[in-house]
């Protein structure tokens, strides 16, 4: 018996999205069994979880030790903005943090890459509380990329589906 499979545009438009993202980061076991998304040259970048991570740090090898020289942490919290008609889970940013000597390489960016683009399809955007932001230049450079918009003390980044 066929079985015939309809896909909405949506749908197809959501599988494109899952190849396309696999093919860029797409997850291998380091040497120590980590999660390891990305690797180029002397850099690695870890996630915690292969779906939805919560946890991304950037590694440097130096005189063949990994250190720890970046991290990227966010946690999950049910939001309702005023473009939601509902409440959504969101991504809210903890922390971002990038040793100085490691900055100005795209790293930042490339953590909010894999973070976005690993995310779970109930995760609906992130946001950041614009307060709380110390650094005033690279993070709001790296979040224009993303077509943020503000809401109070907010800064959101939508996803689309």
């Amino acid at each position: 018996m066929k079985k015939i499979i309809r896909l909405t545009e949506f749908d197809l438009t959501k599988l494109i999205k899952r190849i396309i993202n696999e093919a860029k980061y797409s997850v291998e076991e380091d040497d120590f069994g980590n999660h390891m998304v990305y690797k180029k040259g002397d850099y690695k970048i870890l996630v915690d979880e292969k779906e939805s991570p919560k946890h991304i740090t950037l590694w440097h090898e130096d005189d063949g030790k990994w250190k720890k020289v970046g991290a990227l942490t966010v946690s999950v919290s049910e939001r309702r903005f005023d473009s939601d008609s509902d409440f959504e889970k969101y991504y809210k940013v903890s922390e971002i943090e990038i040793k100085p000597q490691h900055r100005g390489k795209g790293f930042g960016k490339i953590m909010y890459d894999v973070l976005i683009e690993m995310r779970g399809d109930n995760i609906k955007g992130l946001y950041s509380y614009l307060p709380d932001r110390v650094n005033k230049r690279e993070i709001p450079n790296i979040y224009k990329r993303y077509k943020p918009k503000t809401e109070g003390d907010y800064q959101i980044i939508k996803f689309k589906d």
